[in-house]
Parts: structure tokens; C-alpha cells; sequence
């Protein structure tokens, strides 16, 4: 008798452990570049019970008439320094130039059907994420000493049927600044890849990965 309580104890202990805070939650990524020719990869992940649903999209092909975009001259010539007490200006201006971009831009698109069940890994990571407080996930005071050519932009979306979290990293996603944030990056190329035997991401248009 005792050895059959053992068991059905180890056994509700094991099913609480495994089973995810959230019975929903999203997450939206996106990484996009700073420089002219745009580059942008973003990713959603979508948990309903079980169901566990991950949509890639990146750009893989540009209409060159962007140069002709007399907006787009008047924002190419128009230098905003990188100023690292006040990003805003900066910021605004690659927003700006960014949104042209992406009028310009093609897209190949790809998506997974999981169950959450067999994929407890990343699931627990979100969870992770999601209740880490933003500010230790920007690291932004540490951040802003990191010195690189190129930056690009990483923002996380995080949705619960109770909060939004916003999470913005600049300029560069490092695993020892942002460990979960760049761990996250990293599986959600890797789960791909396990299901598909191939990268979704590839010198035509990885940004920073």
C-alpha cells in the first residue's frame, strides 16, 4: 500500500513539474538590421494547451526602386549620430527607414505544428522569459558598453491571457548579457532545423545569427 502512495505521489509531483504556468501564451521576436540593404527576421510562438505553433518569416529578396523613394534619399542623407545617452533620435530614425524597407521587401515564410508536450524544452524557456523582470532581460546599463560596426535590433513580445511584457535589446544580442533572450534565439533556429533537416536562416538573410 505505502509503495502504490509512493508512486501516485511521484507521479502527481512529475505531471506538476512538467506541465507549463501557462496553459497560453505568445511570444513575437524580431531582429532586424541597422544597415541599408534591410535584413529582418521575426518569429511567433503560440501556446494553446498543447498546441504549440511557431511561425518563421524572413526577408530573402529587396525591389531596388527603394533608392528611387525620394523619403528613403532623404533619410539616407541624413546622418543621426549614435548617441549612447540618447538613443531616441537614432532609434526614431532607423524606425522610420526601417518601415520603408519593409514596403520594399520580399519574404519567405515557413511555420511548425508541435505538441508542447514534446517540446517541454523551449516551452520552459518561455516560461522563463516571461517571468523574468525586463529590466534583468535588457541588461541595458551593460549593454550600452558593447562597442560593434553593425548593431541590429532584438525586440520580444510576450503576451499572457493577463500581462504584456516588451522587451527591446540593442545593440547586440550576447549570451552572456542576455543568456535566455539569446538562448531562445538560438533553439528556435535549432527546432527548425531538427524538424526540417535544413536552416531557416542562412547568409541571404540572417541578420546577427
Amino acid at each position: 500500500m505505502k509503495f502504490v502512495l509512493l508512486f501516485l505521489f511521484l507521479l502527481i509531483f512529475v505531471s506538476a513539474k512538467s506541465q507549463s504556468v501557462h496553459d497560453t501564451f505568445s511570444i513575437k521576436i524580431t531582429n532586424s538590421s541597422a544597415t541599408v540593404l534591410p535584413r529582418e527576421f521575426v518569429c511567433r510562438i503560440d501556446k494553446k494547451d498543447n498546441q504549440l505553433n511557431i511561425f518563421y518569416s524572413a526577408i530573402d529578396g529587396f525591389d531596388k526602386a527603394f533608392f528611387k523613394d525620394n523619403k528613403v534619399r532623404g533619410l539616407l542623407n541624413t546622418y543621426v549620430s549614435f548617441d549612447t545617452n540618447n538613443l531616441n533620435p537614432y532609434l526614431e530614425h532607423q524606425h522610420l527607414l526601417d518601415s520603408l524597407r519593409k514596403r520594399y521587401s520580399h519574404y519567405k515564410k515557413d511555420s511548425l505544428s508541435l505538441k508542447a508536450s514534446d517540446n517541454i524544452y523551449i516551452v520552459d524557456l518561455v516560461e522563463k522569459i516571461i517571468s523574468t523582470p525586463k529590466e534583468e532581460l535588457e541588461n541595458i546599463e551593460a549593454s550600452k558598453k558593447v562597442s560593434v560596426l553593425d548593431g541590429s535590433n532584438y525586440s520580444f513580445i510576450m503576451e499572457t491571457p493577463k500581462a504584456t511584457k516588451y522587451v527591446s535589446v540593442y545593440p547586440i544580442l550576447d549570451p552572456v548579457l542576455h543568456p535566455l533572450l539569446y538562448e531562445l534565439f538560438d533553439e528556435i533556429n535549432a527546432i527548425y532545423k531538427r524538424n526540417n533537416q535544413k536552416d531557416f536562416l542562412d547568409k541571404t538573410n540572417s541578420v546577427s545569427y
